[in-house]
């Protein structure tokens, strides 16, 4: 089970699971995700859908949109180039996990941390003109998205620096203090699969089953990128 950027580590762990299953047998029924990081290009796309059907965009935008950048027909359209309504999402000042919660900052934490949201979308982005654009933008600052703003960490920092929490899980002395997020792998880290609809679908075949949820006011992974990436899939 997993959630948010969980849907990459799940369904990429499942397979590798089940490669193994001869020579590792276990009573492997199923996984789930909730809110999952499951599509790169469409988490992106269905922000803006996610911001009309949550009354950040007014109607007259929307039409204006529709008309101008659609050629009458949204739903088809590509939605990545759309700059103003896709900074006002993650720079608005809004919770990104929690839309109709208040956005609590961490004073224990680096400032980084509540500068920017999840993509970190700030002036420079608004000279980009396409996907390929946006995704290249995001790549330097790769270092805040794996921070998570808006949520008050304190009392989860405490508990998990605990000496008698560290000890009960065998912790050896010699490891680093305990934080939500790791500047250190946040920035090293390099994204290699953008797509999890190959796994999901080699893990259903295998006959292990897949549950996807989504609550409606998260916008890090929308329910929208949720409904069209199972629909993607083709599935009976």
């Amino acid at each position: 089970m997993g959630e948010s950027y969980g849907g990459v580590y799940v369904p990429t762990l499942t397979v590798l699971v089940i490669r193994g299953l001869e020579e590792f047998p276990m009573n492997l029924k199923g996984i789930a995700l909730g809110n999952g990081y499951v599509s790169e290009v469409l988490n992106i796309d269905t922000s803006i859908h996610f911001a009309y059907s949550h009354g950040l965009v007014d109607e007259k935008t929307w039409n204006e949109l529709q008309n101008r950048c659609c050629h009458g027909c949204i739903n088809t359209c590509e939605l990545t180039n759309v700059q103003k309504i896709f900074q006002f999402i993650w720079s608005g000042n809004l919770n990104p996990y929690d839309l109709y919660r208040d956005c609590i900052s961490n004073p224990e934490l680096n400032k980084a941390r509540i500068r920017v949201m999840k993509f970190g979308l700030t002036e420079p982005a608004k000279k980009q003109k396409s996907l390929k654009s946006i995704l290249a933008y995001l790549k330097p600052i790769n270092s805040f998205s794996a921070d998570a703003p808006c949520m008050n960490d304190s009392a989860m920092i405490r508990y998990m620096n605990n000496a008698e929490v560290r000890h009960a899980l065998h912790i050896p002395e010699n490891l680093p203090r305990w934080d939500v997020c790791s500047d250190e792998i946040s920035t090293t880290y390099e994204k290699i699969y953008g797509d999890m609809a190959p796994f999901v679908k080699k893990i259903i075949k295998a006959g292990v089953r897949v549950l996807l949820y989504y609550g409606d006011t998260d916008m890090a992974c929308n329910f929208i990128m949720g409904q069209q990436f199972s629909a993607s899939l083709n599935l009976p």
